[in-house]
């Protein structure tokens, strides 16, 4: 088998370039680069005409859409167990988690990230925040099913619907309310992160965000510090020494300042997307 995965890092790609480590399968890396616009370039365009990654050049064909791919690999290799059979009500609910990826969450994370797209620019802060109604709420409709029906989509089988998943929450890493909020969502995000492949697809990828709980440390150590500086502003005292004084230099340490350098290396179209 012959493949080759157009992608850029941290994009929609990364579920096909981990399913594609998952799988065994050889592939050949082609990385554009979009700040240099090269998913825009007409040799790119010819093999997709939206000019979006992934594209997967499979044994000549073409195949582009993460969702669409991902159901394919799954298809492809029987043995990984990754796609129920077909015509059994575990290929429906299958199916039905796949495209809530793709048809659900999605969408509304196109509309927090490019909130003027829909409605217009003097529309974008109505636009972002039905979005991220829609994403919360579409959280909670998973946590609950997996907090009954877990510990992955299908009960006790894992699925490629699981990897598109786990995407998923990722892209919400940085919103008001990231999806690993959720304990049930957490647990699974935790589950799928544990596995080799992801990791090794972080490491090609480099990639080095959402990987433990230091993120959710910061926001809590954050939150102690703004509090303590409220009451001691209340109070006009000041009990805490000053190498100790909860500040800025305290809670932006580690993942919140690395985060700031990475984000000047990533590529605004990418950062944009939630990627």
């Amino acid at each position: 088998m012959s493949a080759t995965l157009y992608y850029s890092p941290s994009t929609a790609a990364l579920v096909v370039h981990w399913l594609l480590i998952e799988l065994d399968v050889p592939h050949t890396l082609h990385a554009l680069d979009f700040e240099r616009r090269e998913h825009k370039a007409p040799e790119y365009l010819q093999l997709n005409p939206a000019g979006v990654v992934p594209t997967l050049l499979l044994d000549g064909q073409v195949l582009t859409e993460a969702a669409a791919i991902a159901l394919h690999l799954a298809d492809l290799h029987p043995q990984a167990g990754l796609a129920p059979p077909p015509g059994s009500p575990a290929r429906a609910a299958y199916y039905r988690w796949m495209l809530f990826c793709a048809n659900t969450l999605q969408p509304a994370y196109r509309a927090w990230f490019y909130p003027h797209e829909p409605a217009g620019a003097d529309n974008a802060e109505a636009s972002k925040a039905r979005a991220r109604q829609t994403l919360e709420a579409a959280w909670e409709q998973v946590a609950q099913h997996l907090q009954a029906h877990g510990p992955y989509l299908l009960g006790a089988q894992l699925s490629a619907a699981d990897f598109m998943l786990t995407m998923m929450m990722r892209w919400s890493r940085n919103m008001p309310r990231p999806s690993d909020s959720w304990p049930a969502l957490q647990a699974h995000a935790q589950r799928m992160k544990a596995r080799p492949a992801f990791q090794e697809t972080y490491r090609r990828e480099g990639l080095t965000d959402w990987t433990s709980a230091r993120r959710r440390q910061c926001r809590a150590t954050a939150a102690d510090g703004r509090r303590a500086m409220v009451l001691q502003a209340r109070s006009g005292l000041s009990t805490t020494p000053a190498a100790t004084r909860p500040g800025p230099h305290r809670w932006r340490d580690g993942c919140s300042r690395s985060c700031s350098r990475r984000s000047r290396r990533t590529p605004a179209h990418a950062r944009a997307a939630g990627c």
